[in-house]
């Protein structure tokens, strides 16, 4: 898992692709989303962009990872 390996995570709560920006976790919170386990990607009929929540993975040139959660994703107490 990408997370496990050190990815960044940030979040897409509207699913603008960050037009409204991003909301960008830290080291500490990234470690609470691994011991969670696994993000509920759920559905919600009517939204602008896609109707259902998703995980991509982004990388740098440098190899960096990102994992970016989009729309609608519950993972821990982080997102909802």
């Amino acid at each position: 898992m990408a997370l496990v390996a050190g990815a960044m995570v940030a979040w897409d709560s509207c699913g603008c692709q960050g037009y409204c920006e991003l909301l960008w976790f830290e080291d500490s919170d990234r470690a609470e989303l691994i011991r969670t386990g696994p993000p509920e990607l759920r559905y919600r009929p009517g939204r602008h962009y896609r109707e259902r929540g998703e995980l991509t993975e982004w990388r740098a040139g440098d190899g960096a990872a990102l994992v970016l959660a989009s729309e609608d994703v519950r993972w821990g107490r982080f997102m909802y």
